[in-house]
C-alpha cells in the first residue's frame, strides 16, 4: 500500500506543479497589459495592480485545496478496499485447517493463524517472537538454511521438521512456503502452510523396525535363506553356507537348482513337493556339508503359489565336531514417498471458493477435469459418493469435524484420507467447509508391506532351529518364539509380558547381558541355562534418532557341539602334551612318503629345522640305506590299512642307534587312507592345531592391515607390539620403530605427556579409554586423532594388553577453531560500539536531568540503559569464553577476606532483588584465601543471581561460608524451580540451557555456569550441584585456602579427560 500511495502522490504533485506553472506564467504575462489596456483611470489601475497578487494566491490555493481533497478521498477509498481484501484473506487463514504463517520481505515472521496458535498453545504476540522455541535446535538450523537459500532467490520451498504441540509432544510437520508480491509486483514476503505428517513418519519407523528385526535374525541365526521361483530358478540366496552350494551368490541367482545339482534327485523332489504346496523339514548332504532344511511354499496376495522359500541350517558340526554353524542374512526394505495434501474452501451452497494447486492436480488426475472457482463441488464428486459427501458436509456445517478414509479406482487403486472442517466467521458462524484430502496410499502400502515382512519373519522363526527373544527398554518380553523353546520347557509366547529381570533373577549373567545390550552394544555371548548351552546374539533396536528402544536376542542350542568340542580339545591337549614331552621320534608323511609333520625329537635327530623338512622324502632323509625295507612296509600300511613295525639303524655322533618305527594308517573323516603316521607318541593334532591357529592369526592380521583406520596394540607390559599398515603409511615409521614405547614418538610433543598419563591410568585400572591428540604425519604436519582403546584378554582370561584405533578428526577440530575464532572476533567487535552506545545513553540521561520532566523519555532511557547493560554482560561472557578457549583467562591471586566480600555481594543483590530474602551465614573468624578477587566475585554473583532469577518472588535464598583446614566452602541454596536430573550432568557445558516452559524460561546464552566452573577449576577448586526439580537447587564451591599452581591441581583432575582439554 505504501508503494501505491507514493506513486499516486508523485503523479498528483506533478500535475499540480504543471497547472500552477501554466497559470502563473499566463497571469504574469497578461495581467499588467490587460489592466493598462482596459482601465483608463490611473488610480483604479494602481489599485488593481495591488490586489493582483492576492487574487492570484487565493485562486491557486483554492485550486490546490480542491485537487488535494479529491485525491485524498480517492486514496482513502483504495486503502479501504485493500484493507477489506486483506481482512477477508486473514479471515480465511484463521479458519484454514492447515497451520498458516506469513513473513515479510526480510524473512521475519509477523503472522500465525488460529490453527497454528491452537496447535502450539501460544499467543500471537508471543509466537511472533518466540516461535523458534517450538522447534528442536537441530531441526531449526536445517530449516533456517533452506529458508535463507529460498529467500535469497524468492523461490518456493518445502521442508520437514518437528514442532512442539501445546501438550508438549513433538509432531512431524511438512511446511510449504510460497513467495507473494504486493500490488505493484514487488516481492513482499512468504506465506507458508504446514501439515501434520506424524502418522506417515510413524509408519516409516514401524517398517524400519520390522526390517531391522528380520535383518538381525537372518544375520544372527546359523541359517542360509533362499527363494526359488516355479521354474526352479534361484531368485534370492544369502548366507555363509553359499560355499557348500559350490558357487557364489551372484552366479547362483537366476540359475535352476535342477541344473546346478542334476545328480541330487532328492533335492528335485523336495522342490517339487514345496511348489505343490507342502511344508516340511528335510536333512540332506551336498558335497561334504550336511544341511537341515525347512521348505515352505511362497504365496502372493491372492494365495497363489509363486515359489518356494527354504531355510537351510548347516548341521555338519553335530556330525563331525569340527565345523562352525553357518549364518544367513535377509534384507527386505520398502521406501515410502511423501503424500501431498489437497485443500478446498467450499461455501454453504457447495460452491468452491478457493483451492490449492494440489487439489487441482488431484482432481485433474482422478477425474480428468480442471477445477474452477464458483462451480459446485458436486460436479467433481462421483455419483456413488455424492450422498455420503452431502451427509458429511451438512454435519460439518453443524460445527463438527469429520475424518474418513476412502478408496478410489479413478486413477488406479488409491486410498484417500478426507477431512471436513467447519469454516467460521469472526462472529463464530459457520460460513462453509474446509475440505482437505490427503493421499494415504503410501501409508496403506506401508502397512501391507509391514504385514508381509512380519509374515516372512514368522515363517523364519517357525522353521529355523533358533529361539527369538525381544524385550523393550524396561526389560519386558514382547516376543518369545522359536522351536528350540521346547528345550527350556517353554511354549511360544509364554514369556511375553513378563520382565527378564524377574524371570532370570537367579541368573545374574543373563541380567548383565540384558543391561549391556540395552546400553547399545551388539555382541555374541555363550550362556548356560537349565543345563543347556546357548550361543546368543544380542542386538539393540534403535529408533530413527538412534535411541535404543529394546533388544532382539537370537539363541542357538550348542550343547552337543560344545560337549564334542570340549572332548576334542581335551584329546588334542593330551596328544600335544605327549608329543612335546616324549623323547621318541614322531612324524607324519603322505602317500608319496613326503614329510607332513615332524616332532622336535625327530628334528633334533636329523639335525635340521623341522619346517625345512616338510615336503622332503622321509625315507631318503632319514634312512636312505633302508629304502627297500621301509617302502615295503609303507605299501602294506597304505594297501591293507594294517599297522607295521620296522627296525632301522641311525648313526649319530659315531654311535649306532636302533629305532623301532610303528607305522599306522592316517585316515580322513570318511575312513580313506591319506598317509602314514610313524608314532612314538602321537602329535598329529598339535601340529594341526598350530596350523589352524596360524591361519586364524593370518586372517586377523589381514583384516587389521586392511582396516581403513590406524590400529595399534600393546602387550601386557604396556609396550607396543603391533601397528597396522595404515599407521606406518601415515607416520612414515616402520614396525621396528613403533615397538615398545617407540610408537609414542609419533604423538606431538605437547600431547605426548598427557596421553601417556591417560593411557597409564587406564592400563592400571584395566578399563577402556578415549583420548584426543595430535599425531605427526610423515610430512611432519600434525593431524588431530580420536583414539578409542579397549583391553583384551588371552584364552585364560588374563589381561593381555590394549588394542586401539585412531580416527583423523583434523577437519572437525578446524571447524571448532573457526567457530571459537568467530566467537572471539564477534564479541570483540561488539564491545566497541556497545561502549559508545552506553556512553551516549549516560550523556542523554545527564542532559535529560537538566530538561523539563518527560516521563516517556525517562522510561525510554531506563529501558535502553537496562538492555545495554544486559548486552554488555552477555558480551563479557562471550569474551570470557573466548579467553577460556584460547587459554588467556589469567588469574591474579592475592589475599582476600572472603567473608567481607560475601557480605558486600549479598547487600548489593538484596537491593537489586528486593522481592527476595537473602540470608548470609558467616563463621566467627575471618576467612582469608589466595584468590583472584574479581573472578571469585563473578562466581558468587553469578550463582546468587541465578538463584534469584529461578526463584518465585518472596522466596528465601541462603548463602553460607564454611572453612576447614585445607579449603573453604561457599554454599548458595534457593527454593526455586530446580534442575531436572537428566540436565544436571550438562549444566556446566558451554551454551547449555535447561529446556523449560516459556513462562519459566529466562534470557541468556547458557554461559554463566560454564564460566563459573572454569574460574573455580583454575583456582584448583571444584563446584558441586544438588538439585530436585521444583524443590530448589544447592551449589557448593570448594576452594583451596592456599593457591596451587596449575601443575599441582591438574594432577587431581579426572585422568580420563581428553589430552586436548
Amino acid at each position: 500500500m505504501s508503494h501505491v500511495r507514493l506513486n499516486e502522490t508523485q503523479r498528483l504533485a506533478l500535475g499540480i506543479t504543471l497547472m500552477y506553472a501554466v497559470f502563473t506564467s499566463t497571469w504574469l504575462i497578461l495581467a499588467d497589459p490587460l489592466i493598462e489596456l482596459m482601465i483608463a483611470d490611473p488610480a483604479l489601475a494602481e489599485q488593481l495592480h495591488i490586489v493582483k497578487s492576492g487574487f492570484f494566491v487565493f485562486v491557486t490555493s483554492a485550486l490546490l485545496f480542491s485537487l488535494t481533497c479529491r485525491e485524498i478521498l480517492r486514496l482513502k477509498r483504495a486503502e479501504a478496499m485493500v484493507t477489506k481484501s486483506r481482512d477477508f484473506q486473514l479471515a480465511l487463514f484463521e479458519d484454514f485447517p492447515a497451520l498458516i504463517w506469513r513473513a515479510d520481505a526480510s524473512g521475519a515472521i509477523n503472522y500465525f493463524n488460529k490453527t497454528w496458535l491452537n496447535f502450539t498453545g501460544q499467543s500471537l504476540e508471543h509466537a511472533v517472537i518466540h516461535w523458534r522455541e517450538c522447534i528442536p535446535p537441530e531441526d531449526l538450523a536445517r530449516c533456517r538454511g533452506i529458508f535463507v537459500t529460498a529467500l535469497a532467490q524468492h523461490q518456493p520451498f518445502e521442508t520437514e521438521y518437528r514442532l512442539r504441540r501445546s501438550d508438549g509432544e513433538y509432531r512431524w510437520i511438512l511446511d510449504y512456503g510460497r513467495p507473494f508480491n504486493d500490488l505493484d509486483g514487488s516481492f513482499a514476503g512468504y506465506i507458508g502452510a504446514c501439515y501434520d505428517i506424524t502418522e506417515r513418519k510413524q509408519a516409516e519407523e514401524a517398517q524400519r523396525e520390522a526390517e531391522e528385526r528380520l535383518r538381525t535374525i537372518v544375520a544372527s541365526a546359523p541359517i542360509t535363506l533362499f527363494a526359488i521361483d516355479p521354474a526352479g530358478r534361484f531368485t534370492f540366496i544369502e548366507g555363509k553356507g553359499l560355499d557348500a552350494f559350490g558357487a557364489q551368490q551372484r552366479s547362483l541367482v537366476g540359475q535352476s537348482i535342477f541344473e546346478i545339482y542334476p545328480e541330487h534327485t532328492d533335492v528335485h523332489q523336495r522342490v517339487q513337493r514345496t511348489l505343490a504346496g507342502e511344508s516340511f523339514m528335510s536333512v540332506g548332504q551336498i558335497g561334504s556339508y550336511v544341511f537341515e532344511t525347512s521348505w515352505s511354499p511362497m504365496h502372493d496376495g491372492s494365495g497363489e503359489i509363486v515359489g518356494a522359500i527354504g531355510v537351510a541350517t548347516d548341521v555338519t558340526a553335530r556330525h563331525q565336531t569340527q565345523q562352525a554353524l553357518q549364518e544367513s542374512e535377509s534384507n527386505l526394505r520398502a521406501i515410502f514417498d511423501n503424500a501431498y495434501q489437497s485443500v478446498m474452501l467450499i461455501d454453504r451452497d457447495y460452491r468452491i471458493k478457493s483451492f490449492n494447486r494440489f487439489a487441482s492436480a488431484a482432481v485433474s488426475s482422478l477425474y480428468g477435469r480442471e477445477m474452477e472457482v464458483g462451480r459446485s463441488i458436486l460436479e467433481y464428486i462421483p455419483q456413488e459418493d455424492t450422498q455420503l459427501f452431502k451427509n458429511l458436509f451438512q454435519r460439518t456445517l453443524a460445527g463438527k469435524t469429520h475424518i474418513i478414509e476412502r478408496p478410489t479406482n479413478a486413477n488406479g487403486p488409491e486410498w484417500w484420507e478426507l477431512y471436513y472442517n467447519p469454516l467460521t466467521t469472526e462472529t463464530g458462524e459457520v460460513s462453509g467447509v474446509a475440505f482437505t484430502a490427503r493421499n494415504i496410499s503410501e501409508r496403506k502400502h506401508a502397512e501391507e508391506a509391514l504385514r508381509k515382512t512380519e509374515e516372512r519373519l514368522r515363517t523364519v522363526i517357525a522353521t529355523a532351529p533358533i529361539i527369538l527373544f525381544a524385550f523393550d527398554r524396561e526389560g519386558v518380553f514382547t516376543v518369545s518364539e522359536g522351536k528350540a523353546l521346547e528345550t527350556l520347557g517353554l511354549g511360544s509366547g509364554d514369556l511375553v509380558g513378563q520382565s527378564i529381570f524377574e524371570v532370570y533373577h537367579e541368573h545374574p549373567h543373563m541380567l548383565a547381558h540384558a543391561r549391556r545390550a540395552l546400553a547399545g552394544e551388539a555382541y555374541t555371548a555363550v550362556v548356560q541355562l537349565d543345563g543347556f548351552t546357548f550361543e546368543m546374539r544380542l542386538a539393540p533396536v534403535r529408533e530413527a534418532q538412534g535411541n535404543v528402544t529394546g533388544v532382539i536376542v537370537v539363541a542357538t542350542d550348542i550343547t552337543d557341539r560344545q560337549q564334542a568340542e570340549m572332548l576334542l580339545r581335551e584329546t588334542e591337549a593330551r596328544e600335544q602334551a605327549i608329543l612335546n614331552g616324549t623323547n621318541d621320534y614322531v612324524y607324519l608323511k603322505d602317500r608319496e612318503g613326503h614329510f607332513l609333520l615332524v616332532n622336535p625329537a625327530t628334528a633334533r635327530l636329523i639335525g635340521r629345522n623341522a619346517d625345512d623338512l616338510i615336503g622332503e622324502n622321509a625315507i631318503e632323509v632319514l634312512w636312505p640305506e633302508a629304502q627297500a625295507q621301509l617302502y615295503h612296509t609303507d605299501e602294506i600300511v597304505l594297501n591293507t590299512g594294517r599297522t607295521c613295525q620296522a627296525e632301522v639303524n641311525w648313526q649319530k655322533d659315531g654311535q649306532t642307534m636302533t629305532l623301532l618305527l610303528q607305522k599306522s594308517p592316517q585316515r580322513d573323516a570318511k575312513g580313506r587312507i591319506q598317509g602314514i603316521i610313524c608314532i612314538g607318541r602321537d602329535i598329529t593334532d598339535r601340529k594341526r592345531m598350530e596350523r589352524s591357529l596360524q591361519d586364524a592369526r593370518d586372517v586377523y592380521l589381514t583384516l587389521v592391515e586392511e582396516a581403513p583406520m590406524l590400529v595399534w596394540r600393546t602387550n601386557r607390559e604396556g609396550g607396543c607390539d603391533f601397528v597396522n599398515k595404515q599407521w606406518m603409511e601415515f607416520t612414515g615409521c616402520t614396525l621396528t620403530d613403533a615397538l615398545g614405547d617407540g610408537w609414542l614418538n609419533a604423538i606431538h610433543a605437547l600431547d605426548r605427556g598427557v596421553f601417556r598419563e591417560v593411557y597409564n591410568t587406564a592400563w592400571r585400572e584395566r578399563r577402556a579409554f578415549e583420548a584426543e591428540f595430535r599425531l605427526c604425519h610423515r610430512d611432519s604436519v600434525p593431524h588431530w586423532m580420536d583414539t578409542r582403546s579397549t583391553p583384551f584378554y588371552d584364552e585364560d582370561g588374563e589381561f593381555a594388553g590394549y588394542i586401539g584405533t585412531c580416527t583423523d578428526i583434523t577437519e572437525r577440530k578446524r571447524q571448532e577453531q573457526i567457530k571459537d575464532d568467530f566467537l572471539a572476533l564477534a564479541s570483540h567487535e561488539l564491545k566497541t560500539p556497545l561502549a559508545a552506545l552506553i556512553g551516549y545513553i549516560h550523556l542523554l540521561k545527564r542532559w535529560s536531568a537538566n530538561q523539563p520532566t518527560n516521563h516517556r523519555i525517562e522510561q525510554a532511557l531506563l529501558a535502553m540503559s537496562a538492555e545495554s547493560e544486559q548486552l554488555d554482560r552477555l558480551i563479557n561472557d562471550l569474551l570470557d569464553v573466548s579467553r577460556i578457549q584460547t587459554g588467556r583467562l589469567h588469574m591474579y591471586f592475592r589475599p582476600l577476606n572472603l567473608a567481607a566480600l560475601l557480605q558486600q555481594i549479598v547487600n548489593s543483590l538484596q537491593m537489586v532483588y528486593a522481592e527476595h530474602s537473602f540470608a548470609l551465614a558467616l563463621p566467627d573468624e575471618p576467612v582469608t584465601v589466595q584468590v583472584d578477587t574479581q573472578r571469585i566475585e563473578q562466581v558468587i554473583t553469578n550463582l546468587c543471581t541465578n538463584a534469584a532469577k529461578y526463584s518465585l518472588p518472596r522466596s528465601h535464598i541462603e548463602v553460607q561460608l564454611n572453612r576447614t583446614s585445607q579449603e573453604v566452602e561457599i554454599t548458595v541454596r534457593d527454593q526455586g524451580l530446580g534442575i531436572p536430573a537428566a540436565d544436571i550432568p550438562y549444566i556446566f557445558d558451554r551454551f547449555y540451557q535447561v529446556q523449560r516452559p516459556i513462562r519459566e524460561s529466562r534470557p541468556g546464552l547458557g554461559l554463566g555456569l560454564f564460566i563459573t566452573n572454569e574460574i573455580v577449576r583454575q583456582h584448583g577448586g571444584k563446584i558441586l550441584v544438588d538439585s530436585v526439580e521444583n524443590c530448589g537447587s544447592t551449589f557448593t564451591v570448594r576452594l583451596p585456602i592456599e593457591h596451587r599452581t596449575s601443575e599441582e591441581f591438574s594432577a587431581d583432575a579426572d585422568p580420563t579427560v581428553h589430552p586436548s582439554a
